[in-house]
């Protein structure tokens, strides 16, 4: 561990200001997973949050994902959990404005195998939060992130097995589950964009 800090420290001043943002915010996100491990939790919070603070045009979402899910572990370490909360749902949020872009079944299969545990911390955190305050949204919501993991986990390992589940399908069901799905995505966008907002603007009557 102490090895694996120090060749993280090392890779980023090599690249530190120079034309390669991408590595210098894999390098700071490395670094802040070092602090992490040693419960160093100001030199991680430190570290993603410069990873963040790289202009996201010069980096791609996959290391703004990476800083904020970081910086939710390292404030439920600290507990300071409705930071961690905030920092899971931009974590989130990212990987599904990235999965949704892509182009059709086959490019999605297997995309969020490396990325479940953010969902399933975020879960478990909510839940923490709900059995501590039980007239909170924490519940809902808990539930809400459970069924999308599980609903885009298992469409990916359709695609990855090749099955076709329209294939035999009746016209008016593959109608309805288009219509499902157009549902599905607009709902999710919208309790994103109202779980952004700050707590006191948030629409409680829309989140729920």
């Amino acid at each position: 561990r102490v090895l694996f800090r120090s060749y993280a420290q090392r890779v980023l001043k090599m690249v530190e200001g120079r034309s390669s943002p991408v590595w210098e915010g894999q390098a700071l996100n490395s670094l802040g997973l070092a602090h992490l491990r040693f419960n160093k939790i100001p030199e991680a919070l430190a570290a993603f949050q410069k990873a963040l603070a790289i202009d996201p045009d010069t980096t791609g979402p996959h290391i703004q994902w990476a800083a904020h899910a970081g910086l939710a572990r390292a404030y439920v370490q600290n507990s300071q959990l409705d930071k961690a909360r905030e920092h899971y749902q931009h974590a989130i949020g990212a990987i599904e404005r990235v999965r949704a872009g892509l182009g059709g079944d086959d490019a999605k299969a297997g995309f969020l195998q490396d990325k479940i545990d953010i969902y399933k911390e975020q879960i478990a955190l909510l839940l923490d939060l709900y059995r501590r305050d039980v007239k909170s949204n924490n519940g809902a919501d808990a539930f809400h992130y459970n069924e999308r993991a599980r609903a885009r986990a298992f469409f990916d390992r359709l695609a990855e097995a090749k099955i076709d589940p329209e294939r035999d399908a009746a016209p008016d069901l593959l109608k309805q589950k288009q219509d499902l799905h157009t549902r599905i995505n607009t709902l999710t966008a919208q309790l994103i964009k109202e779980r952004s907002r700050e707590a006191s603007k948030q629409d409680q009557v829309s989140i729920s």
